[in-house]
């Protein structure tokens, strides 16, 4: 039952069990009703004082519960990333070494049909050129990424404010 109709039906109770008692007996005017209205004044502030208080109250738990949800995310998310680096570091470990050793069969093989100066020349220009290239991507994606993080931040910031 809400608070209204709560209040209504205190009302209705308060009119059919009060005693009402004329201002002035001699006189064939209207009753006061003027504790009856004091009563119901008073009830609609305690009325209104306890519901501000569940709002307060109300407000407080479900900021409280939101801190405890993105807390709950981030340490998930951080678990999921040290996995991912772990993974990545590892992974990374195995695809050097064995670009290492096709890079000395490909220098092996090229220095068959010229000189071996001239294939490791080559081959060194190569990989600098790729480098280069991989470098570069890296390098945009990584400005968009801090670009991302930044406009997450002010957002954020904005809606706090």
């Amino acid at each position: 039952m809400n608070s209204v109709s709560k209040l209504a039906d205190d009302m209705e109770t308060l009119r059919a069990s009060a005693p009402v008692t004329p201002v002035a007996s001699h006189l064939d005017e209207p009753v006061e009703m003027a504790p009856l209205k004091a009563h119901q004044a008073e009830r609609a502030r305690d009325s209104l004082s306890d519901l501000v208080r569940q709002l307060s109250s109300g407000t407080t738990e479900l900021v409280s519960k939101q801190v405890e949800l993105v807390q709950a995310e981030i340490r998930l998310a951080s678990k999921h990333l040290k996995q991912s680096i772990s993974q990545s570091v590892a992974s990374l470990v195995c695809l050097i070494v064995g670009f290492a050793f096709l890079m000395v069969a490909a220098h092996q093989g090229l220095s068959l049909l010229i000189p071996e100066w001239a294939s490791a020349l080559i081959i060194g220009g190569v990989l600098a050129l790729i480098g280069l290239v991989l470098f570069k991507g890296a390098q945009k994606f990584g400005e968009k990424s801090l670009n991302d993080v930044k406009r997450t931040v002010s957002t954020s910031s904005e809606q706090v404010e």
